[in-house]
C-alpha cells in the first residue's frame, strides 16, 4: 500500500506573511499623518487686498453717477465687481433706448469712492448728482421726506403745449385705472414748452395754463384739460385762441364767476407749482435726469418719466395690489 506524500507547509506560511503585510500596510495608510500644505515663502506670497467699501456703498455712488450722465438713468443697475489688483470697483451696464444696445462701464476708486472713468459717449458732468438711479428709469431724490398720507401721492408735472406731455396722457390714464384705490394722481402745471411760445404768441399761451390751474381749484381739471387737449391736437403747434378756451370752459361744469376771480391771481398757483418742480430738480438752474415735463414724482421721494411711472410706484410700494 502506497504512502501519502507529505504536505508542504510553505504555501501556508506565504499566505500568512501576505495577510500580515496587507494588514500592516493598511494600518500605516490610515494612521499616517496628513501632509500639511506647503507654506510659500513670504516674498513669493500675495494676498488680494480686501475692499475698503462694500457693495451697497459702491452701488449708491454708482447710482448717483448714472443720474449725472443723461441716458444712463435708463440703464438697468447691476452689481458692481471689485478688481483687487487695481483697487477699483467696476459696473457694466447695457443701455438700450434707441433699439441699439450700448455697453457702458463705470469704474470707481475704492480708496475714496470717487469716479475713475465712465466709458460712454457724451459730455462729462460738472459734478456728481446727489440723487441716484435705483431702478431702470427710476431716480431716488436725495434728502426728501415722504409727502403721502392715506394714499400714495403721485405728482404729474404737465404743460398743455408740451407734445411729450400729451403723448404721455394715455399712460397716466392707464395708471389711474390700475392704481385707482391706492394712488392719488395730482397734476402740477409748469410752463416748459410754453415758454418757447410766449415770445411769438403772447399772453394766450399762459392764459391756457391759468385756466387749467383755476379748473384744478374747482376740482374740474380733467374736464377742461381733456377739452383743451383735443382742441390743441387739431392745431399745428399753435396755441389755443381765447375763443377756443372759452368754448372749453362753456362745455364744462366750471363755475365761470369763480373762474374769473381765480384768473386774476393764477400766477400765484403757477409759481407754487414751479417752486415744487425746482425742489425736485425738474426746472431751474440745477436739473437732473429726468427734468422738465412730463415727469412724475412718487411720495415726493422718487421721480421718473411717465413711461417708467409704474416702475417707480412699485419700487416705492411693492405691497400695492397693482404691483403684485
Amino acid at each position: 500500500m502506497a504512502k501519502n506524500a507529505p504536505v508542504s507547509k510553505i504555501p501556508y506560511m506565504l499566505l500568512m506573511i501576505c495577510v500580515v503585510a496587507i494588514a500592516l500596510l493598511s494600518y500605516l495608510i490610515v494612521s499616517w499623518p496628513a501632509s500639511k500644505p506647503q507654506e510659500c515663502p513670504a516674498q513669493n506670497c500675495t494676498v488680494a487686498p480686501a475692499p475698503k467699501h462694500n457693495v451697497s456703498e459702491v452701488s449708491h455712488f454708482i447710482g448717483r453717477v448714472m443720474d449725472s450722465y443723461s441716458d444712463l438713468a435708463y440703464a438697468e443697475p447691476t452689481t458692481p465687481k471689485f478688481i483687487p489688483n487695481d483697487s477699483i470697483w467696476e459696473e457694466s451696464l447695457v443701455l438700450n433706448r434707441t433699439g441699439s444696445p450700448l455697453g457702458v462701464r463705470i469704474r470707481v476708486y475704492d480708496s475714496n469712492l470717487t469716479l475713475q472713468s465712465v466709458f460712454v459717449e457724451g459730455p462729462k458732468p460738472l459734478s456728481i448728482s446727489a440723487d441716484e438711479v435705483v431702478a431702470k428709469g427710476v431716480v431716488k431724490l436725495n434728502g426728501k421726506l415722504s409727502c403721502s398720507e392715506n394714499k400714495t401721492r403721485v405728482f404729474v408735472f404737465f404743460d398743455l403745449y408740451c407734445p411729450p406731455c400729451l403723448a404721455a396722457e394715455s399712460k397716466v390714464e392707464e395708471l389711474k385705472q390700475k392704481f385707482n384705490d391706492s394712488v392719488s394722481f395730482e397734476y402740477k402745471i409748469i410752463p416748459t414748452h410754453s415758454y418757447d411760445l410766449v415770445q411769438k404768441y403772447g399772453s394766450n399761451v399762459t392764459r391756457a395754463l391759468g385756466y387749467l390751474l383755476c379748473a384744478r381749484v374747482q376740482g374740474k381739471l380733467d374736464e377742461l384739460k381733456n377739452c383743451s387737449e383735443d382742441a390743441y391736437k387739431k392745431h399745428q403747434e399753435i396755441p389755443l385762441t381765447e375763443d377756443e378756451l372759452i368754448a372749453c370752459v362753456s362745455s364744462s361744469s366750471l363755475n365761470t364767476t369763480t373762474l374769473d376771480v381765480c384768473m386774476s391771481s393764477y400766477n400765484i398757483d403757477m409759481n407754487r407749482d414751479w417752486m415744487l418742480a425746482e425742489t425736485f430738480s425738474l426746472v431751474g438752474t440745477i436739473q437732473t435726469v429726468p427734468s422738465g415735463a412730463p415727469v412724475i414724482t412718487v411720495d415726493c421721494q422718487y421721480k421718473a418719466e411717465p413711461a417708467y411711472a409704474e416702475a417707480a410706484i412699485c419700487y416705492a410700494h411693492p405691497e400695492l395690489k397693482g404691483c403684485k
